[in-house]
């Protein structure tokens, strides 16, 4: 008996997968009327075979019983139908009716939309000032920098220690976050 070495192929990378789920979608789109005909059909018998057994235990013939089930389904789907477009066709005979609420209900709210507009624009006109960073100009006496250069300034980093320590709480790194609202300070 000889004895035959199989090699096992590696699994399928994330590329594979990706290409294989596009050509799976391609294909969906590609056939997409004759895949929702079956599934919808496959929907279809899937509810009216109880319906069939109820049938054959009658001892009515499992092709008879078919055709009734799927008649009345269908004659079902017709009234159904028909109640439907009764219903559209009443909506569409009062529809002048309906219109000239909904022009008074719409002209209120724009009403109040449109106060509300000019509230708006008075409190942002009182308003109107551009707000400037803190800037500090440093003078003659500070040598490190050319005259009149500006800095800004940002609020100072708490020690690392902070209030923590203070109040007799352990200063872990996880405690020690910085308050700082851009999180440039660091105490590692």
């Amino acid at each position: 008996m000889e004895f035959v070495e199989r090699r096992r192929s590696a699994p399928p990378n994330a590329s594979v997968r990706l290409i294989a789920a596009g050509v799976v979608f391609g294909f969906c789109y590609w056939a997409s009327t004759v895949l929702i005909t079956l599934v919808v059909s496959i929907l279809f018998a899937y509810l009216l075979d109880p319906l069939v057994e109820l049938l054959e235990r009658v001892r009515v013939p499992r092709a008879v019983g078919s055709l009734a089930t799927v008649l009345v389904a269908l004659a079902l789907v017709g009234v159904l139908i028909w109640g439907v477009a009764d219903r559209a066709d009443q909506f569409a005979q009062s529809w002048p009716e309906y219109s000239a609420v909904l022009k008074r209900a719409t002209g209120a709210v724009q009403e109040r939309l449109q106060k509300i507009e000019t509230m708006f624009a008075e409190i942002a006109g009182q308003e109107k000032r551009p707000r400037t960073p803190e800037v500090q100009l440093r003078g003659t006496n500070d040598t490190s920098a050319p005259p009149f250069s500006p800095v800004f300034r940002s609020p100072p980093c708490p020690s690392p220690a902070g209030s923590f320590a203070r109040r007799g709480r352990p200063t872990t790194p996880a405690t020690r976050r910085s308050p700082h609202p851009r999180g440039s300070c660091s105490f590692d």
